[in-house]
């Protein structure tokens, strides 16, 4: 109720609202968190008019996150990762991400790389663990943050996934992880926005599909596998993913580093048929394509 009231209420009201709803954080709920996080998540939906002359102390957006930032964001970061029963342990708590994450974005202060940067490490950490169930929940809560970041963040996050899940089934969890952040980013993005992440993928796509593996289990056979990322070709799926979004000649070509970069090693029988595979999700990706046409294609 109180979110669907936030077009309707003015920064110096909304943040009195905020105040009110942490003064019972004593209750510590889960309906409590949920309606926390909500009202920070969806902050962008204030009324951002000047204040009504009754209100004496004029409150603008600004004030309003540096509030945030000082007290909502440092109990969200205490919240943010289950510490009580043996099944709920180290599990993340998507929503209390989701509303992390919204208020660094709204920070515009040197710091807010650094604080992005702590989140999601703190996340990455929850994709090292054996259960499924906590592994899940992290993925969830990237899920939250690619709806919500703007692309820059986002490389940088899938940078930190990159160098922090190198080694044995982290490597196939990383996979399915970034196809399922670009799952809800990329429809919201702009054109320059996917030039902006297209780099950190494309790093991606070499090093899992063509780089050398780190450890023993990268080559987990994906039908009898224990874990549940590494049955299914997530590194495909991103290829078709990148492939029916590119726009132009030039982020084409550039998507097609892998291959070039493939052909300069020694072609063996396993790196033939890596290569195969390349080609039949970028031939699968182009036929889903709607912005480029069939002569820059050509």
């Amino acid at each position: 109720a109180i979110v669907a009231c936030l077009p309707h209420m003015t920064w110096g009201s909304y943040i009195l609202e905020v105040q009110k709803v942490f003064k019972k954080r004593s209750v510590q709920s889960d309906a409590w968190l949920r309606c926390l996080c909500y009202l920070v998540i969806y902050m962008n939906d204030v009324n951002s008019k000047s204040l009504a002359p009754s209100m004496v102390t004029p409150e603008t957006k600004s004030s309003a996150v540096l509030y945030l930032r000082s007290n909502i964001l440092p109990f969200m970061e205490t919240q943010m990762i289950c510490e009580e029963g043996v099944s709920n342990k180290g599990v993340v708590r998507p929503v209390v991400a989701h509303a992390a994450c919204a208020i660094i974005c709204a920070i515009d202060t040197v710091d807010r790389e650094h604080l992005f940067h702590k989140l999601v490490v703190r996340i990455a950490d929850a994709f090292k663990s054996r259960s499924q169930k906590v592994r899940d929940a992290g993925r969830n809560a990237f899920v939250k943050i690619g709806s919500l970041a703007p692309p820059k963040m986002i490389a940088f996050a899938i940078d930190v996934l990159s160098r922090q899940l190198n080694k044995g089934f982290t490597r196939h969890v990383r996979k399915a992880v970034v196809f399922s952040i670009l799952k809800s980013c990329l429809k919201r993005f702009t054109d320059s926005d996917f030039g902006d992440i297209l780099p950190a993928i494309i790093q991606i796509i070499n090093d899992d599909i063509f780089g050398e593996p780190e450890g023993k289990e990268h080559d987990v056979d994906f039908r009898n596998s224990a874990y549940k990322e590494a049955r299914k070709a997530y590194d495909m799926q991103i290829i078709i993913q990148v492939f029916s979004r590119v726009y132009d000649c030039e982020t084409m070509v550039f998507a097609m580093k892998p291959i070039s970069m493939c052909m300069s090693q020694q072609l063996t029988s396993s790196m033939g048929m890596k290569l195969k595979l390349f080609l039949e999700s970028l031939r699968r990706g182009i036929a889903m394509n709607t912005l480029i046409s069939r002569q820059t294609i050509i």
